[in-house]
């Protein structure tokens, strides 16, 4: 699941007012409103940048899940994620850096509105192109989620994922239970994913010459806790100097750490043990580097930071 914000606040950007609850760090927001006569009403998101992709489905009555992205061809376009169909081309303008569009004049519905916007390192929403010998698509990052459709031909939705593994794919179009194939085969990398051969990959995620859409996600792993009455530490040591005439100077070398958050401190050596929290005054002093090297000594360590 994706982390918004707990404390949803109220956006007034667009014509309509809407309630949200935003992760700008995660490139993603979720938001509520309710649509009036007018299809042309805006609605705010508060992602602070354009979306990539913009979700929405109405919750007060039956109806599709409408997905919007400009991604495919830089133009707007439509795809439903309860339906196999290719894309279709929307007119105009859907969504900006502040507002997206009702395109709805069903006054009184409620409805929720999912918008995801690229973040390096973590997210990558793009498409990619099949082909017959295999394709590798470069995200930047290892993916744990990868969301899949033919944006050019009628196709399954397609979810898959490292948690359950290669071969096993969800479709979210589709109400039967899992798939458990090597149609599905997939692998992942330190920089993306790939899909094999089209003759033994299934053509909704690889076939040559079909175009795609992909969300695609990294896992980001809880922090570890912090007990209650301590106080986790990072301890720095300046750099060590070095010889001027040799272009360092002081505090020209690198500086060591010791922690005690995680599991691992500086050098790979375990964490340290945490300082229990008493009553009083704690200061904290930052190392200096190390001197330039003068000939005159031998040694020219930084000074660790202590609390």
């Amino acid at each position: 699941a994706w982390k918004a914000n707990i404390l949803p606040s109220v956006n007034t950007d667009g014509t309509i007012q809407s309630l949200v609850s935003v992760n700008q760090a995660a490139g993603m927001s979720i938001v509520k409103w309710t649509s009036t006569s007018s299809s042309s009403d805006t609605i705010g998101h508060g992602l602070g940048v354009k979306p990539d992709v913009v979700l929405y489905k109405k919750f007060s009555a039956s109806g599709s899940w409408f997905w919007y992205t400009d991604v495919i061809d830089g133009s707007w376009d439509e795809l439903v994620l309860n339906s196999n169909s290719a894309k279709s081309d929307f007119a105009g303008t859907y969504a900006t850096s502040t507002t997206f569009k009702s395109v709805t004049s069903s006054a009184g519905a409620n409805w929720m509105t999912y918008c995801f916007a690229s973040i390096a390192g973590f997210s990558k929403i793009g498409t990619y192109t099949g082909v017959s010998s295999g394709v590798t698509i470069t995200t930047g990052f290892r993916p744990s989620f990868i969301m899949v459709k033919s944006s050019s031909n009628v196709e399954n939705w397609a979810v898959l994922d490292t948690t359950r593994g290669s071969g096993k794919v969800i479709n979210p179009n589709l109400s039967n239970a899992q798939s458990d194939s090597a149609l599905n085969t997939f692998t992942v990398s330190d920089t993306g994913f790939s899909f094999p051969d089209q003759s033994i990959a299934d053509a909704m995620l690889n076939e040559n010459g079909y175009q795609y859409i992909y969300m695609a996600f990294r896992e980001n792993p809880p922090q570890p806790p912090i007990s209650s009455g301590y106080m986790e530490y990072l301890v720095v040591a300046g750099g060590g100097g070095s010889s001027a005439d040799s272009g360092g100077g002081a505090g020209a070398g690198a500086g060591g750490l010791r922690t005690s958050y995680g599991s691992v401190s500086g050098g790979g050596a375990s964490a340290e043990t945490a300082i229990t929290l008493a009553t009083g005054t704690y200061t904290i002093t930052v190392g200096a580097g190390g001197a330039a090297y003068d000939g005159a000594t031998t040694s020219q360590n930084g000074v660790a930071s202590t609390i």
